[in-house]
Formats: C-alpha cells, structure tokens, sequence
C-alpha cells in the first residue's frame, strides 16, 4: 500500500486474527477505536467478497465490498472451499437440505407412480 502512496501511519494491521471472522471482528474494534467518519471497503479475493461481506454483517461492520483479480488456475479449489464454508452454516445448511429433499421427492415420486 505504501507503494501506491498511502502513508504509513495511515496503515493499521490486524495481525491477531486466524480466521475470515475473527480478523473483522478484529478489524471493527480497531475502525471503531479510532472514532470520526468510518467508510469501510472490504478488498477480498474476487470469489470470497460475498462470505465476508455476510461475516461483516454478523459483526456489525458496514462496508462495501471489493473484490481482486485471482488467477484462472486457482479458481476451481478456491470454489469448493467458499461453496463448503457458506453452506456450513446453519441458514445455507438448511436451505440446501431443503432443496435436495424436494428436488429427490420431485424424482422419486413419479417413479414410483410410474413402476406401480
């Protein structure tokens, strides 16, 4: 950042956090120790801007979301592991359950009508 021309005691690390949750959980106590006006942008890798912004939100933070270019070849695992992480929690979790159960009933149903 000090290469793009922000000064370096405008630059505050949140160095204690190990997880997505945590460093914004962090991050808000540091924005909000700091007083005056707060706007927040979140800059993420391009495929995690949505779970953060949703961690924001649990914790309180407003902030609009920023996501950076990642490459090409990284993009299939960083999928599966944002698609594991948003739908372990309870909300996805349920909703995905939801929609397996009656996308089989939609399935099972007629086939059983049709092999009476």
């Amino acid at each position: 950042m000090i290469e793009n021309g922000i000064p370096a005691d405008h630059i505050l690390a949140e160095d204690r956090s190990t997880t997505t949750f945590e460093n914004l959980a962090n991050s808000k106590k540091i924005i909000e120790a700091r007083g005056g006006h707060r706007y927040t942008a979140l800059v993420t890798s391009n495929y995690h801007v949505y779970r953060a912004l949703r961690y924001c939100k649990k914790v309180g933070l407003q902030c609009i979301g920023i996501g950076s270019h990642v490459a090409l070849y990284y993009w299939p695992s960083a999928l599966i592991r944002e698609y594991v992480a948003v739908h372990a929690e309870k909300k996805h979790a349920v909703t995905l359950a939801a929609g397996w159960i009656l996308v089989l009933t939609a399935v099972i149903i007629p086939l059983i009508l049709y092999y009476r």
